[in-house]
């Protein structure tokens, strides 16, 4: 299983830094009657 910092080790928009900052934030998605439903945990 390929972890984030291996990930992103090798990710084309972080080693050119484009973006210089990465927030991961921890998320519940449900998909309703065709619908999808976000909320921040």
């Amino acid at each position: 299983m390929l972890k984030v910092t291996e990930y992103l080790a090798n990710e084309p928009y972080v080693v050119e830094h484009v973006w210089e900052i990465i927030e991961v934030e921890r998320m519940n998605v449900v998909i309703f009657d065709r619908e999808i439903i976000r909320e921040r945990i």
